[in-house]
């Protein structure tokens, strides 16, 4: 094949990551990095003829009419959710849970003294597919040895913003709005690259004020800028155009 040098040899199209995990066939490991948030999710179709989550945090929230339904995809369902780190695209993402032997197998390693917080070990879970039906599939929850989150992938963490009470306003956990960054306390916003209370000068771009290493045209200012004309020390519009006039004359 013919080579080119169009494009840099190492060169790999960057691919998009999505910032909610899904759990695969197979293993999937973890580290739990947030506390879990609960609530009961159902599905609503939109006038777009697209289908959307609504979160709530109470059962009491679910509309009468959805109570209702027992089976299908438009069953409510009760859900975890919780920040983690998923090793298999070394990624922080968000996990949503709502699959009972999930829960059940994270909520026993809580209640037993030798596992206690998940947040302190990596989790594994599993998913096998048992049959073909949809239904038809399995997952369990081993826990890894207990050992610190990787130095990196906490620090990592701590520079973002995820806000997981946004899932229940349907909005991006992951998205900061501007009224957020407005109120942003001052040492956590990133620093300006001149303060505003200090004069920008030659200096800071790297240049010396020393007027031996200036160009001879920067040395004084111009004769004719020395003082600002007379009729322009005010700044009326009728005194510009009167300056203006007899300027031509």
């Amino acid at each position: 094949m013919k080579t080119t040098n169009f494009l840099p040899e190492s060169y790999k199209l960057p691919s998009s990551t999505s910032h909610y995990m899904k759990v695969e066939e197979g293993q999937n490991k973890i580290r739990i990095l947030s506390s879990a948030i609960v609530g009961w999710e159902y599905w609503q179709d939109t006038e777009e003829g697209k289908r959307k989550a609504i979160r709530v945090k109470s059962w009491e929230e679910i509309p009468k009419i959805i109570k209702g339904v027992t089976i299908g995809r438009n069953k409510p369902k009760h859900f975890w959710a919780f920040v983690v780190w998923n090793y298999k695209i070394k990624e922080i993402q968000i996990l949503e849970v709502t699959q009972k032997s999930v829960m059940n197998g994270i909520e026993i390693l809580i209640k037993t003294d030798e596992w206690s917080d998940p947040r302190d070990y990596d989790l594994t879970i599993t998913r096998k597919k048992t049959g073909s039906e949809i239904r038809d599939v399995e997952y369990s929850v081993v826990p890894n040895p207990q050992k610190p989150v990787d130095p990196e992938t906490l620090e990592r963490y701590k520079t973002m913003t995820i806000d997981l009470e946004k899932f229940y306003k349907g909005g991006d956990p992951f998205e900061v709005s501007e009224e957020e960054l407005v109120n942003v306390p001052p040492d956590e916003k990133t620093p300006l690259p001149f303060p505003e209370e200090r004069e920008i000068t030659l200096v800071d771009f790297g240049e010396s004020t020393d007027n031996e290493s200036l160009p001879p045209s920067y040395e004084k200012t111009p004769p004719s800028y020395e003082k600002t004309p007379p009729s322009y020390e005010k700044t009326p519009l009728q005194t510009r155009i009167d300056y203006a006039k007899n300027k031509g004359k």
